[in-house]
């Protein structure tokens, strides 16, 4: 058991000891509706897309996926079409999948945390398909690498990039130099060149530093064109300290009562890192700086776990941040510049102490 684990939780409702807030559970919302698959072919006849089969506020807490379906990050459509491979996993066809469009991602992602071998075994069949079916568009293609991505899929997103390369580079080669010096001048003009990382959903990460065990390490999370939607903004996995992390944004707040006053921040636990080891639990020490107009981050805002309190992420609780990051006020004044041609840039820094096996723990 990860020291001070015990000491670390919080009754349901109140503030955690060290100033942090865990994302609140999911509030139960109206039945999934109908899919419409962007293309042919249609759904597998034998599921119904048009609603859940199960009751998500009836499941048990103690059942070992309830607590990944409380993550505030997931609406209750992919919860509930999750519920529908988990129970039947001859349902995940490829046109099922295909079906799920946009939800796929965040389906991939539990199928992961849950280590479901056949769910995740159809969806890797499902994007080796894509990657090598003629009929397999960019827009697919980059939909594919959010899914491997967010399943970890080891070397499908090697895959993924080289049939995307495959069908860019004959595009590019058709076009002669004043052409193409004219495209890239008109996305310049436009701006196109920043909105294509917010169309793909894959914002920038950068300036990766991995660490090891008991060292500081991070990772800088940068979306652009930001707004202040009601969905919340997820970062693609990153290995810290070898364990995986991932940033989550709420652009509105996730606060009851402080709802759209305030910029909510937090950092997501993986169920793996590099060894491939189920982790049950961790503690580390979290600082998270908003960057403003200064590339050496001077000026800006940040929020951090007391020093030598590390924080403890579990399966329980596998997201830890700030719900009041920054008044969002503050965050949109133009003489704050924190905002600089309006993108965000997060500084996650990271520092794990001690984690446990997922056996161990069982064991235990």
């Amino acid at each position: 058991m990860v020291p001070g684990a015990a000491q670390q939780g919080a009754p349901a409702g109140g503030p955690l000891n060290f100033g942090l807030m865990p994302p609140p559970h999911m509030p139960p919302a109206p039945a999934a509706p109908a899919l419409r698959p962007p293309s042919p072919p249609p759904p597998h006849p034998s599921l119904d897309l048009s609603a859940p089969a199960i009751v998500l506020g009836a499941l048990d807490p103690a059942l070992p996926h309830a607590f990944y379906l409380s993550d505030p990050s997931l609406s209750v459509e992919e919860a509930a079409f999750l519920l529908r491979l988990l129970y039947a996993p001859r349902d995940a066809s490829p046109a099922t999948l295909a079906a799920l469009g946009e939800r796929l991602p965040a389906v991939a992602a539990l199928a992961h945390k849950l280590d479901v071998p056949a769910l995740l075994s159809a969806l890797k069949g499902y994007l080796t398909g894509l990657c090598y079916a003629s009929s397999s568009d960019v827009p697919q293609l980059l939909h594919g690498l959010r899914t491997a991505q967010s399943a970890l899929f080891e070397g499908m997103e090697e895959e993924i990039l080289d049939a995307l390369a495959a069908r860019l580079v004959p595009a590019l080669q058709a076009l002669d130099s004043s052409i193409l010096a004219q495209i890239v001048f008109r996305l310049a003009q436009q701006g196109l060149a920043m909105s294509v990382v917010t169309s793909a959903h894959m914002p920038a990460i950068s300036d990766v530093c991995p660490a090891g065990m008991g060292q500081v390490g991070g990772f800088t999370f940068s979306t652009y064109n930001f707004r202040p939607e009601e969905r919340p903004l997820h970062s693609p996995w990153v290995e810290v300290g070898k364990l995986c992390w991932r940033a989550i944004v709420f652009p509105r707040g996730n606060s009851e009562g402080a709802a759209d006053r305030y910029l909510s921040v937090f950092l997501e636990l993986g169920s793996s890192g590099a060894t491939r080891t189920c982790v049950a639990c961790a503690a580390a020490t979290v600082k998270v700086t908003l960057l403003g107009e200064d590339p050496a981050g001077e000026g800006g805002h940040a929020q951090q776990t007391p020093p030598g309190e590390p924080v403890i992420f579990n399966r329980q609780q596998p997201a830890r941040g700030w719900r009041q990051f920054i008044p969002l006020a503050s965050l949109h004044s133009p003489e704050g510049g924190l905002l600089p041609r309006n993108r965000l840039r997060l500084r996650f820094d990271i520092a794990v102490h001690s984690m446990q096996r997922a056996e161990d723990a069982a064991a235990a």
